[in-house]
């Protein structure tokens, strides 16, 4: 293979030479890398055949049987007569503790997958000064850095794409070209943050008993996977924090085929399904692969996500009858129809969406929901296209507004009827680029505070029963873009709204800015204009 001359050379460098001392040489990485083929290759060549009085070889396995080792490793030195097979565990050892006393030896572990196994295998091998070396194989990074004795444990990467792509079009094309349709395939790079989401809405995530965040106790789960070669980073910012991930095509097939017979996953290609209740009521994920097939129900589906397509074509599911265990739907890779955004509010388990393509969205909870997981509506991934946004009866802290403010497109905001939680709002600079209308109905909050970078485009403010509210940012006044603000019983910030006024008819020279004050009497608004 391509990279394992260079692995090779260098390895074999270690094992002939070094200190007269016993020492260990781990290869660890991810499975199907050739972790054992590398390892063959070094216990045949032919600098090792010479440098090693016995060369011995086992494969442990992640039920350890110390026994069937014992055994394989015996077999090597002489045939196992009935007395050898006879012998306990102890006595085995001590055989094959004698025949590498005072010998140059060279031992291969396979596959270790744990640290008291690995303390359990060595006991019989001595160390006489006389330069012998172990080689161990193991998927753990863990595993590798404790069985370390001088040598630093060897980590088996991936081919760079280069080697990769060099060694496809050596064993597919030999000595033709690629065709050019195929140059931009690649895999898929999945994000760190979306991932810890879905990992969250799905219930994966254990909450703490200390006070960590359900984020950081998701991402102790992701960095163990990393150290076991489980998922493979795939991109660092320049801190060297993971901000996207892929898996090996291997892991990726064993996944698959655990979730199909577990009743977990079902994979969908373009072909019409029909989903039916399981006889248990288990819930379970669905993932269509092509988004042009129909699926008639999702009874007891807790996840939808429709896998990327060139066309993203527009797809019709009736929320507004089944899919009412929905928790995650992800709808990034296809069209909605507007019946189908509309249908979402019937979705009252959701607790992950995202959505591409999309203008004008609307998310609310119905009063009739008694409480909401805190998880529930905090995890949403709006589309980067946003232009006109809803938002009603979340209570979501202030904190999370600041991921909507980022929203460059984003023109027109509502947020009504406790969209929103907590004492204060600070907006920060740059926040809104682009927001043009601002509507706030029955919110509790009673401090607002907006940098004079924050809404450099808004034209108008409308306010109606913030009771508890003191006054509009005074920034707002000194706002060229600034057309009107509006104001429905909120009796605390009249005040505010006409110093406004006054400095955009003075010190802007505004003179068709306008502020409307309505007050609440005798159960319907009485006009007043100022």
């Amino acid at each position: 293979m391509v990279s394992f001359e260079r692995e090779t050379e260098m390895l074999i460098e270690q094992l002939v030479t070094g200190p007269r001392e016993s020492d260990l040489i781990s290869i660890f990485g991810m499975p199907g890398l050739g972790k054992t083929t590398l390892a063959k290759k070094l216990y045949n060549h032919e600098a090792i055949y010479n440098r090693f009085n016995i060369r011995l070889w086992c494969c442990s396995s992640q039920t350890y049987d110390k026994r069937a080792l014992l055994f394989q490793l015996l077999g090597h030195i002489s045939e196992l007569d009935d007395s050898t097979k006879n012998m306990s565990n102890d006595e085995l050892a001590e055989k094959l503790y004698k025949h590498l006393k005072r010998k140059r030896y060279l031992v291969v572990v396979d596959n270790v997958w744990s640290s008291e196994a690995w303390d359990d295998i060595k006991r019989p091998f001595p160390d006489d000064d006389k330069g012998s070396r172990i080689i161990l194989t193991t998927r753990l990074e863990s595993i590798a850095t404790y069985a370390m004795i001088s040598s630093s444990p060897h980590h088996l990467c991936l081919f760079t794409e280069e080697e990769s792509w060099m060694l496809l079009k050596e064993k597919v094309f030999r000595e033709g070209d690629c065709p050019q349709e195929l140059e931009g395939i690649e895999d898929q790079k999945v994000p760190v943050k979306k991932l810890i989401r879905l990992w969250i809405a799905e219930n994966f995530v254990e909450a703490s008993t200390t006070s960590k965040s359900l984020e950081l106790v998701a991402m102790d789960y992701f960095m163990d996977l990393i150290s076991r070669n489980l998922v493979m980073v795939a991109k660092t910012n320049s801190l060297g924090e993971v901000k996207a991930v892929h898996i090996h095509d291997l892991i990726h097939e064993f996944s698959l085929m655990k979730a199909k017979s577990g009743n977990f996953l079902l994979r969908i290609h373009n072909q019409f399904v029909i989903i039916f209740p399981s006889s248990q009521g288990r819930s379970g994920h669905l993932n269509i692969v092509e988004p042009t097939c129909a699926v008639s129900s999702g009874q007891n589906i807790t996840t939808l996500r429709f896998s990327s397509s060139v066309n993203s074509p527009l797809v019709d599911l009736d929320f507004t009858r089944s899919w009412k265990h929905l928790r995650v739907l992800d709808l990034s890779s296809v069209n909605l129809r507007k019946t189908l955004v509309y249908a979402l509010q019937y979705l009252i388990h959701l607790k992950y969406l995202e959505l591409q393509q999309l203008k004008s969205l609307k998310v609310g909870v119905s009063e009739l929901v008694p409480a909401l997981d805190p998880y529930g509506f905090e995890d949403f991934t709006y589309p980067s296209n946003l232009k006109k946004l809803t938002l009603v009866n979340l209570k979501l802290s202030w904190i999370k507004i600041s991921t909507i403010g980022r929203l460059s497109n984003l023109e027109v905001l509502k947020l009504e009827q406790h969209a929103f939680k907590g004492r204060q709002w600070d907006v920060k600079d740059g926040d809104f680029p682009n927001l043009k209308v601002l509507k706030l109905m029955d919110l509790g909050f009673s401090e607002w505070t907006a940098s004079d970078d924050s809404y450099p485009n808004l034209q108008q403010v409308l306010m109606q029963s913030c009771w508890n509210l003191k006054e509009i940012p005074e920034s707002f006044g000194s706002k060229c873009t600034m057309q009107l603000i509006e104001v429905r019983s909120c009796p605390s910030i009249e005040s505010s709204a006409l110093k406004i006024k006054e400095m955009q008819i003075e010190e802007m020279g505004n003179s068709e800015f306008k502020v409307n004050i309505w007050k609440w009497k005798s159960q319907i608004f009485s006009e007043k204009v100022v």
